[in-house]
This record gives C-alpha cells, structure tokens and sequence, in this order.
C-alpha cells in the first residue's frame, strides 16, 4: 500500500490528545479484548458484535469452499445473479460488482436493494429469471425488502413452468432465522449461515460479501491478504502512533469532539462511489445516535466547503495532479484531511478493515455504542403500523398543485411549502435529498446538479439517498444525530404496479410493491418528524420526477 497522507491543519493538538487518551485508556488492547466498557457498562449489542475483528482470519479458509460453491452454481447453468438484499448485506457486494478489478468472473452479478416496481421490472427484464440465481442475504432472516423481493421472483419462477424454483435461490442468513426454516421448505441450493457475532455493516470479510465477490470475479484472495495486512497494523503490540487504525480512528475522533463532524468522501472515479456508499453506511449507522455522529459526505464534485466543520477523505486508484492540486487548496483552506490510497484489490481489503478498526475508535471518543442502531426501529415501527391500515397512508394534511402532491404545513401553496421549508436550511447542519424512485442515469443526473445549487445558495452541505437503501444506511443517523438536518423527500407514483405475492399471515401480504415504497418513504417521514426535523415530502408521477427536480433548481 502507498504511504498515506494525513494532515491534521488546526485539528493537530486535539488529535495528539486524542492519541495520548488512546495510549493512557489502553484502547487498543482492550478492543482486541472485546471489552465492552470501552463504549458501554452493558455488554448489550456490544460483545455479540465484536468477531469482525478476526473474519479475515477466519475467512481465509474458506474461500476455496466458497469458490467451490460458486463452481457448482455455475454448472447448474445460471449466467447471472442477483443479489436481494440491504444496506450491510447489498453494499459490500455492490462495491465488488462495480470496481473494475477481475479475476475468474463467473456470474454477472446485480444489486436489488429497492421496492421501487419500475426497479423490479428492469431487473427482471435485464435477467431471464430461468437463467438467474438468486441471492436472498439477511442477517435477521426477517428484512421485510428482501423477503418480499424473495417472494415476488419464488412466485415468478412458479408462473415461468419452473418445476424446483427454490434451486435458484441461495440464502445468506445467521443461523436459526426465520429464512433457514424458509430455505429448508423451499429446497434452495444451498444455506450459508454467517458468524452471528458480526453486524450487518461490519459484514464484508464474511459470507455476506466474499460469496458475491467470488460469483461475480473480484479477487478474494488479496482482498483478505490485504485485511489480513490491516489486522495486523491494528494490533495493540503498536504503538499508538504506528498503529493505523487506531490513527484513523483519532482522526475521526478528533475532528468530531472539535465540532468538525462531517467527512466528505471525494471519490475520484465514478466505480469508487461504491466504496464511499460503504463507508457511508459504516460511519453513519455507527456514529449517528444519542445526539451524536459523523455525517458521511459522497461526494464527486471536487469542492473545498466553506464550512469549519468539514473534514475530508480522499478516495483515489491514482494520485495524480488533480488529487495533489485539491489536496494543497484543502492545505491552504486549513481543511483536515486523511488520503486513502486504493490502487489494488490488497489496498482495498486493507483500508475497509483500517476503516472498521477507526469506527469502533470514533465510537470510543463519541462514547456511543458503534454496533447497535436504535432509531432505524423507528420507521419500522411506523412501516408496520401503516402496512396494518394502507388505506390510510394518503390521508391526512396533504395538498396537491398540478400533479404534485405534498405535505409540509397547513394552508401553505408548494411554493410558500418549499420556501418555509428552506428558511429552515442551517449553514452548520445539512440537507438530505432522499429520492424513493428506480435507479434512472438522467435523474441522477438532475439531482447531482440540484445538490450543486443548494450548495452553491444555501452554503449548506448536501447528501443524496435513493430509498429504501438509505433506510439501512444514512437513516439511523437522520434521526439520532444533533438533529441539525434538513429532509427533501421526492417519492415517485408508478405507472405501473406490482402486487407483492404470499400467505394472508405473511408481513407485506395484499400490498404492492408501490405502495410498500410509499409506506417506506411516510414512515420515514413520521420518524423524523417525531424526532423535530425539518422535512418536506413531494410526490410526484413517475415520469414527471425529472421535470419537478428541474422546476425546483429554477425556483431557487
């Protein structure tokens, strides 16, 4: 791995302080202990979570049996697969399917991580579901998404002729969950059973990330020699200052108790925003509660924020004169940043589990636990409440102009709604875009030009999430952290709609994939609002969503 590049600006005392704690604390050893007390006096959700630690070890072992599985997936025939899942479980995998590193790729491999129907049908149209394995991965077994996802193409397969459809089907789940007593009645290929003592997003050196990774070419073998490499410049026998984790971990560390609580990812190509929406998911859900967190920033756009609570980590393959010139204004700025220098699969293993370590660190100075996620229970809580009466999921203080329908405030038009809204916009907190809609180029396209607007305006920073992933990632955070964001919520009403198969008894059952996205997206909204945020909620027609974007760039 290339050295990396640490600057620390005005954060410099704060962090060697932090260092100094470190060492006095004895933080090293005693997360290698698995010592709770580092984060909490109970052990709750703490030590049930700690063998990440050692699954690149662990794992080292079983490639060839996962490799080997992957043969056997491939003489059945199967030319494509794809993976249902959420946030820990879909986004190792998504990251392995993206990066251009290959080596025997056996299978193309897919992301489905929406409820969105027009999502659902692309997929189903780009993989001929008789030539396709499906990946059912949840570490619950109960991940309401993935389970309805799971039933829609079990019964699509049944429509199709498919005599056996459960031998098209692996699941990656904990042992004794409700979705091994659902793969033994179907007769899937196979059942993975993941170490139950390593949490969703701390899941990439575990079956949840390297079986994808294998069926889809990365290679595995440096990816865990590389984690194998960070373990080892973890290991509490280091000093505290040759040790890179818990470095990394000060960093975050230092930059938070300063009041520097955000990290922009700049991602220096379009295949390494993959790896950014990890770590996004690793820093927020971890860091965003009690009060508390790290905003994670994906960010493209290679921009020096105005503000004095941004830091930055620069993703990059190659440090080239466009990473050396932003890094010199980042320096000029007086702006903390950290380079992670990602030129190969070995580099890749080493600073995802170089980031873990941090995380855990961060946790420590933040004194949180980083394992458990509270408020991601919220709008569960509310999803399952409005499942139980869908018929009143559109009633209430809605108002419609046009074809958008919206909800904000009492008596307000979408143009007094959108500027009450905006007023409300704070230069030390953040807006969060949050787009429930498929995964369409040329509306990405308008939101990533939206996001410059308001960061250019509103002097604020800005984060875009495509629900319901962001539920499992960013989501915990929106509700748990200082309570300084704002929410944009655009939900897209499809042309078409499909109806989520299953028993009466089953969670989801009679609803349609349309109106489960629509549910997702109000009971996120509900949470929110129960923790005081700022939110504005605009629904819109599908094929309409592009223009209400461009309409409210114009209007700004």
């Amino acid at each position: 791995m290339s050295d990396w590049n640490l600057f620390l600006g005005d954060y410099a005392k704060r962090f060697e302080e932090c260092l100094e704690q470190l060492a006095h604390d004895a933080v090293t050893e005693r997360l290698w202990q698995k010592d709770h007390t580092l984060w909490k006096d109970k052990p709750h959700e703490i030590t049930n979570r700690l063998d990440w630690l050692e699954a690149p070890c662990r794992m080292r072992g079983m490639t060839e049996t996962l490799k080997k599985l992957a043969r056997d997936v491939k003489k059945e025939g199967f030319t494509k697969a794809v993976l249902l899942g959420m946030g820990g479980s879909s986004l190792a995998p998504l990251l392995f399917s993206r990066v251009s590193w290959q080596d025997e790729k056996l299978l193309d491999l897919e992301i489905l991580d929406s409820t969105d129907p027009s999502e659902i049908r692309s997929c189903t149209a780009r993989n001929n579901p008789k030539d396709t394995l499906y990946i059912v991965s949840t570490k619950s077994g109960t991940t309401l998404e993935t389970l309805t996802l799971f039933r829609y193409f079990f019964a699509l397969l049944k429509e199709q002729g498919e005599e056996n459809p459960g031998r098209h089907f692996v699941a990656i789940t904990d042992p004794q969950t409700p979705l091994v007593e659902m793969a033994r009645t179907h007769s899937f290929f196979r059942i993975l059973c993941n170490n139950p003592n390593i949490g969703g997003r701390y899941s990439m050196f575990s079956s949840f990330g390297l079986f994808p990774a294998v069926l889809c070419g990365f290679p595995v073998t440096p990816l865990i020699e590389g984690a194998l490499k960070g373990m080892e410049e973890c290991f509490p026998d280091r000093r505290i200052k040759d040790n890179k984790g818990a470095l990394l971990g000060a960093f975050l560390g230092s930059l938070a108790l300063s009041g520097c609580d955000k990290v922009v990812f700049l991602c220096t190509s379009r295949e390494l925003e993959a790896f950014g929406a990890w770590l996004e998911q690793l820093l927020a859900e971890s860091t965003g509660k009690e009060n508390q967190g790290i905003l994670p920033v994906v960010e493209r756009e290679w921009t020096v924020f105005p503000h004095q609570d941004v830091g930055y980590a620069i993703l990059t393959k190659t440090q080239n004169e466009n990473v050396f010139a932003f890094l010199q204004n980042l320096q000029r700025a007086g702006r903390p940043y950290v380079v992670l220098p990602l030129e190969s699969p070995y580099a890749l293993g080493e600073w995802s589990f170089l980031c873990e370590f941090a995380t855990a660190i961060a946790g420590y100075f933040l004194r949180i636990n980083p394992f458990d996620q509270p408020d991601v229970e919220s709008t569960k809580r509310f999803t399952r409440q409005m499942i139980a009466a869908p018929q009143k999921v559109l009633t209430g203080h809605w108002r419609k102009e046009g074809e958008v329908t919206f909800l904000f405030g009492g008596g307000l038009s979408l143009k007094g709604a959108l500027a009450e809204f905006l007023s409300h916009l704070r230069e030390d907190g953040y807006l969060a875009i949050q787009v429930f809609s498929s995964y369409v180029p040329e509306l990405e396209e308008v939101l990533v030009s939206l996001s410059s607007t308001f960061k250019r305006k509103y002097r604020t920073v800005v984060t875009t999430g495509y629900g319901p992933r962001y539920l499992h990632s960013t989501g915990q955070l929106h509700k748990g952290d200082k309570g300084r964001g704002s929410f944009l919520q655009i939900v897209t009403q499809n042309d078409g709609d499909i109806l989520i198969p299953g028993e009466a008894q089953e969670p989801g059952a009679s609803l349609t994939f349309g109106l489960l996205k629509m549910v997702q997206a109000l009971a996120d909204r509900q949470a929110l609002r129960e923790k005081g945020r700022n939110v504005l909620t605009l629904i819109v027609p599908e094929k309409k969503a592009r223009q209400l974007i461009l309409e409210l760039q114009n209007a700004l």
